[in-house]
């Protein structure tokens, strides 16, 4: 049985820069077109009008592309959230299991859930910790 991802905003340095890179992007995404759409109509379709009937004319044609990209930033953002959960998540996993074992506790074996990226990570660390720990004792661990 898989396990549940109950929290999505797991790293919020990493998720936080991301979300923002988003909104810039999608929020200058939409100000550029605004402005293409401008000068179009500006410049090739009615050059011989005012700049407010152009204004007027481009509002009318962008108005449902605004209102649609403003409808829908929020499902963009929140899907940003869900899929950088499976990239900020398996990082946190593997801290809290190093900072565990750097404070002395038994290594547990790190598992991703279904659909993280980044499984060969959590393999490897699993393998070498086993293997440190099977075949030798760490340099500077236990000095009692």
């Amino acid at each position: 049985m898989t396990k549940r991802r109950l929290q999505k905003y797991v790293d919020t340095e990493v998720q936080s820069s991301l979300l923002l890179r988003l909104c810039v992007h999608w929020s200058l995404f939409i100000v550029a077109n605004v402005f293409a759409m401008l000068f179009w109509a500006g410049f090739m379709e009615t050059p011989w009008e005012s700049w407010d009937a152009t204004w007027s004319l481009t509002w009318q044609r962008v108005a449902p592309f605004a209102l649609m990209s403003t409808v829908l930033a929020p499902v963009f953002i929140w899907d940003a959230v869900k899929l950088s959960n499976r990239f900020a998540g398996p990082v946190v996993r593997v801290r809290r299991v190093l900072a565990e074992y750097a404070d002395g506790r038994d290594f547990k074996a790190v598992e991703f859930r279904e659909g993280d990226f980044w499984k060969p990570l959590a393999t490897d660390l699993n393998r070498a910790f086993t293997r440190k720990t099977a075949s030798e004792p760490i340099p500077g661990g236990d000095k009692s």
